[in-house]
């Protein structure tokens, strides 16, 4: 849930006025920070693949089970969003170029839709032993530090580098090092649930996030593309990445057993959220264009206030629309099987149940 809400701060931090001052400062830091959102979402794949030991499933109910809450779904929203990019936000050229164009970008936000997929195959070959995982992991971490870094410092002339530039957030091997953290730490909770405090890791995301803002990439060769989807590969963002991970898996288990009102949203907004990802795109331009003019295009802390109404009510809005989805033979669209609608209270019995 909470990267689910990272990302819908990632996709609204646009709306509000970033003119000069506090004002773009406030944001453009508010979406750098927030870029840990799907690298938190991959360390977390691999971590509930191992942990469920789904790798002990039969390679072809894996593939379907997998591949149907990835691939099926970006096949069908592509055309959809393409529509949405040409007459809505624009962000398609209208040609045919432009189109195909856009496509081999992934298709806007679905891009990690075709990430996942590479990871799942990665992940039939992993090691077994905890101790190879964790090597792995301290491995694969490097080679993607290095990959992220040669992506800004290469020069353009340098092998593979205009493909690394243009569309190596869509390459498993610049997110392999959060993939296997995660299943390390997958194969580690099997074994062993440590209960450690959380504030050590709080402190750690602080030092992780000053450091991501502090230190600056202009003297890079290639520091344009740190920015937008390529701030997805930064190399320090691992650093904040993996603390805030802990920190929040840590601080959150101990709410939702302490505080009902917090687990039973928590648990329905778990349950839907690829929906959520894959609709709130679309929805976002309502209350966007809403409250665009009274709020949002005011000067701090006005703009914050309308900012936080944006995220709320667009989340609100893609969850509605994704439970309505997933009450229709569509719902496999968002990687679930249909169910009947039911109270959002009732549901989250159900998922708590299951």
């Amino acid at each position: 849930m909470f990267a689910t809400l990272l990302v819908l701060v990632i996709h609204a931090d646009h709306w509000p006025l970033q003119q000069s001052g506090a004002d773009l400062a406030v944001w453009n830091y508010c979406d750098l920070l927030s870029r840990s959102c799907v690298p938190i979402f991959v360390v977390l794949t691999g971590l509930l693949l191992t942990y469920r030991r789904q790798e002990h499933m039969h390679l072809r109910v894996f593939a379907r089970r997998r591949l149907g809450r990835s691939l099926l779904p970006w096949a069908f929203w592509l055309p959809i969003y393409t529509l949405i990019g040409l007459f809505l936000t624009f962000e398609v050229t209208r040609s045919w170029s432009g189109v195909v164009s856009w496509w081999l970008l992934g298709g806007g936000h679905l891009w990690y839709l075709i990430l996942v997929p590479q990871l799942y195959v990665c992940f039939q070959f992993w090691p077994e032993g905890l101790r190879a995982r964790w090597l792995l992991a301290a491995a694969a971490m490097a080679l993607q530090t290095a990959l992220c870094l040669y992506r800004l410092y290469a020069p353009q002339s340098a092998p593979l580098q205009g493909l690394f530039l243009a569309y190596g957030y869509e390459f498993f091997f610049f997110w392999i090092g959060y993939f296997a953290v995660g299943a390390a730490i997958g194969a580690s909770l099997v074994r062993n649930v440590p209960r450690w405090p959380a504030w050590p890791f709080w402190l750690a995301t602080a030092a992780g996030g000053a450091l991501l803002v502090g230190v600056q990439l202009s003297s890079a060769d290639e520091a344009s593309f740190a920015n937008g989807t390529g701030a997805f590969l930064r190399p320090l963002l691992p650093i904040m990445t993996i603390t805030v991970f802990a920190a929040v898996a840590i601080s959150g288990e101990r709410l939702l057993r302490a505080y009902d009102w917090i687990r039973r949203p928590a648990v329905v907004l778990s349950r839907y959220s690829l929906g959520i990802y894959i609709v709130h795109e679309a929805l976002l331009y309502i209350p966007g264009r809403i409250l665009a003019g009274p709020l949002l295009q005011r000067h701090l802390p006005l703009s914050a206030f309308g900012f936080a109404l944006l995220v709320f009510v667009t989340l609100g809005l893609a969850y509605v629309v994704t439970r309505l989805i997933v009450a229709t033979p569509l719902a496999i669209t968002v990687g679930l099987p249909p169910e009947p609608l039911r109270l959002p209270w009732r549901t989250a019995d159900a998922a708590g149940e299951d």
